[in-house]
This record gives C-alpha cells, structure tokens and sequence, in this order.
C-alpha cells in the first residue's frame, strides 16, 4: 500500500485529495502535517473520520516545530512512508530533509531545494548558466549593505534570503532610509547576540514584475503561463488598504510573452527542477525589455493563482502535482493530457485588501456578469484589520476575459465595484 505524507501551511480544505484519487484504483493511505492557524478542530475531527487518512496533526510553530521531524520519523517506523509532498514554499526544504533522513528516493533532494529557497544560490546558479539576473549579495554584517551601495548606489531592496509572499522585503530609496536600516535591521533572533546572515540585498528593479507558472514533466515543460502583477514589485509598505494585488494572464500575441517563456524554460532547466513539480517565477521586464529574474518557487503560485489557471485552462498544477510526484499519473498520461489545446479564455484574480473599522456595507458580485468566483471574508458588523503582507485579504475575485485588453478591464471594473461597496466605518 502507498503511503503518502502531505506537509502544508494552507487550509486544508483547499486541497480534495479524495476527488483527486477517485478515478485511480491505487490502495492509498495518506497522512497530514498542518498548520494550527490553518485548521480547526472541526475540520480535523471530519478527517479523522475517514478511513483513507492514517495520521493528522496540527502544529503551533508550524513553521520551526521540530516535533514534526519526530512525529515522522516514528510514524514512518509504524506505517513506512513512500512519498512526501508539500504545497508551500516554506515545506520545500523539511520535506527534503525528511526524505533523505527516511531514506525515500522519490522526490526532490536538499540540494536542490536549497537553490530554490536561498536566493543568493539562486543567483549564482543563474549566472553559472548565463542566464540575466540583476546583483545580489548576502548581507553578511552591516558593512556588507554599506559596500554594496557604494558600489551600485541607492535605491536597493533588502529581503530575507529565504521567505515568501513579500514577507519582510524593504525598498531603500534614500541616506536616512540607509541610517534608519542600518540602526534596526540587524536585529539578531536572539537577544544580546549577534546577527546571523539571513538577509541579502539587490539592485532595486523598477521595471514591471510578471509571474510565470506552470509544471514540469521528464524535463520538459508541456504547461506555462505568463501573467502580468497588477502592482510594480513586491514592497511590503506598498500593500496598503488602496492598494489591490493580484494578476492577468497576457495573450499569446502580447509582445513579452515569448521572451517570458523561453526565459523561464532556461531558468527551469539551469534548476534541474524535478518531476511532477510546478514552478512560479516572478521576472522583472524593464523599459527595453530585458529580463532579470526576481526568484522562482518549486510550488505552484500563491494568492488565487491556481484556481485562475484552472478557470482559463481548466488544470489544477495542486493536483497534477500531487499526482505525479506520489507517482499515481504517470508521466506519459499527463503529458497527454496537457498537450490539449487546454487554455479557453483568460482570467484574473485581486485580492481584496483588509480595512480597518467595522463593515458597514458588502459588495454583491453577482451584479457584474464577468466575475468567475469570488468569495469575502467578512460580514456586516464585523471588525476588520490592519494589512500586514501581500497576502493578507478580506476576500479574492476572479475575473475572465475574452482577451488581454478585455480582462484588464473587467478587472478594473471589478476592483472600482469593490472601492464602491464595500464600506467600513472606524470609530
């Protein structure tokens, strides 16, 4: 019997693992490793009630806790484990530790995962491949922030060598930004230690930002899609109330659109990313149109990217993944079934950023005929919150177009339906 661990901060119920194997006549047991914020006590309650589940459990310190190495490794012993797979980018590297320590051969390894989660690997494997990408270097101490912007000038962006969802990224513009980042940003995770590198700095890119995803199978790429951020880079200080973040998927026709697929092919290739994985890269394009890579994730795209691919072309990179890398779809029926004329129209998805104050009036979105999907996260009544990454939503929507310029603006007019409707009052 296959047994098939899933590690994953998301709420759980976004992944239908029982839909997904009904069609196969594989003997499948799976176990679950979540997040406690991600999960209530309900939603395990009904998972335990069902036979195919062995083990689940919820962690605090989802992200640090290592208990969940232990729990592994004995359930391992109990019920051996054949495969492991993680739907976020903050998994990627326990879950390769974890194959290596139990011996599964199945899967990516803690090298290459490394070059997918630390951005400075990232850059020095681009370049090892000619491949552009912008300069970068780990801040190892204070004076590595000085000398870089004595050699390249400001603005920079500071980020975490590795994070996710623009947690953390700071754009430095000017001499008191410097001197304030300079007198904070070395905080040490330990108090009256020293700070141990873990952030890094690169030339800040002005150009506009783009996100490629897709999936990898026996080294090629059947499946890719280049869409376009609805926002310019990824400052956490730009992702106010005002501000929407989200996507459009660009028309073939779109002038960019083949230099982003070629570029992102390249950069999968210089990884070796592994079989049945999905990618999200996100690419800088300046004013000539040259290209420089941001970074790129061996996991499909967050925010409602995946549902707006599945909407378009009807694929779900979750599932396929799920399925190939468990090896229950074999590689040669996903490519048939990829190599479709799959993509039906193209869509988009927004994010609704949170507000403060409490909810005097809700948006009905079935008022605008070109929305997909949409769903909102809070009543009337209710107290809203101060937003504190990309990520953080009241809500999404996901739009469809029937081309390009379309999908823009229905996207626009979807977003001024929102501004229009949904009303807070701060007391």
């Amino acid at each position: 019997m296959k047994h098939i661990l899933v590690l994953t901060l998301h709420k759980i119920h976004e992944f239908q693992f029982e839909d997904w194997l009904k069609n196969f006549d594989n003997e499948i047991m799976l176990s679950l490793i979540l997040d406690y914020e991600s999960t209530t006590e309900d939603e395990i309650i009904e998972l335990k009630n069902k036979s195919i589940f062995k083990f689940i459990k919820s962690y605090e310190n989802y992200l640090n806790n290592g208990n969940v190495y232990l729990d592994v490794i004995k359930l391992h012993q109990e019920y051996p484990i054949s495969d492991i797979i993680s739907f976020g980018e903050d998994d990627v590297i326990r879950s390769a530790r974890l194959r290596d320590k139990l011996g599964i051969k199945y899967g990516q390894s803690i090298e290459n995962a490394m070059n997918f989660r630390d951005k400075i690997l990232m850059k020095e494997n681009l370049l090892r491949h000619n491949i552009a990408v912008h300069q970068g270097i780990p801040l190892e101490n204070p004076l590595s922030l000085i000398n870089f912007v004595e050699n390249f000038q400001l603005p920079i962006f500071i980020k975490p060598r590795t994070s996710s969802g623009s947690v953390f990224g700071k754009k430095i513009s000017d001499k008191n930004e410097l001197i304030g980042f300079l007198e904070i940003g070395f905080t040490p995770r330990i108090p009256y230690s020293e700070y141990v590198s873990d952030l890094c700095v690169e030339i800040f890119q002005a150009g506009d930002l783009y996100h490629v995803d897709g999936i990898c199978i026996d080294g090629e790429i059947p499946f890719i899609c280049p869409s376009k951020y609805l926002f310019k880079g990824l400052q956490l200080n730009n992702f106010s109330q005002n501000n929407y973040s989200g996507s459009y998927m660009l028309s073939d026709d779109n002038p960019i659109f083949n230099k982003l697929v070629s570029y992102v092919e390249k950069v999968c290739k210089a990884f070796s990313l592994p079989n049945g994985y999905t990618f999200h890269a996100e690419v800088f394009v300046d004013e000539f149109q040259n290209l420089s890579l941001c970074e790129i994730a061996c996991r499909t795209g967050g925010g409602r990217i995946n549902e707006t691919i599945e909407f378009a072309a009807g694929i779900n990179l979750n599932k396929l993944q799920f399925l190939l890398q468990s090896r229950i779809l074999s590689s040669k029926n996903a490519l048939h079934l990829l190599a479709q004329d799959n993509l039906k129209s193209l869509c988009g998805f927004f994010l609704i950023p949170p507000q403060e104050g409490v909810c005097k009036a809700i948006p009905n979105f079935s008022e605008i005929k070109s929305i997909k999907k949409s769903k909102l996260n809070i009543s009337l009544g209710e107290q809203g919150w101060r937003r504190s990454f990309s990520g953080d939503s009241f809500g999404y929507v996901i739009v469809e177009g029937n081309h390009e310029k379309d999908l823009m603006g229905k996207i626009e007019q979807a977003i001024n339906f929102v501004i229009d409707n949904l009303k807070f009052e701060i007391n």
